[in-house]
């Protein structure tokens, strides 16, 4: 459970930072 959530916030800082990029 806690890697799901770490790879869920890991995907959602990267959409963060591809938003930025953008």
């Amino acid at each position: 459970m806690k890697v799901m959530s770490q790879s869920t916030y890991g995907l959602l800082s990267s959409n963060r930072f591809s938003v930025k990029l953008n």
